[in-house]
């Protein structure tokens, strides 16, 4: 897929952001960056996800409740 959106224009504003980390998260719902991270550790037990698994931006508006609308990366 990385290979056919090579030399088509595309820039990284066209790209849509797949995973959030949780010092995003934080400043994003005004918490703590150490709450957000026990935050993804509960998500990631509520996906069975392991430790070195990203935590999608679809999870983390599913499990907070948060629409992905709602959340503007700019």
């Amino acid at each position: 897929m990385l290979a056919s959106l090579i030399g088509c224009g595309l820039t990284n504003q066209d790209m849509k952001k797949i995973c959030i980390f949780p010092k995003e998260a934080a400043q994003l719902i005004g918490i703590s960056e150490r709450e957000a991270q026990r935050l993804f550790q509960n998500i990631k037990l509520a996906y069975n996800k392991k430790k070195h698994q990203y935590i999608t931006v679809k999870e983390f508006c599913k499990y907070t409740g948060i629409t992905e609308e709602e959340i503007d990366f700019r």
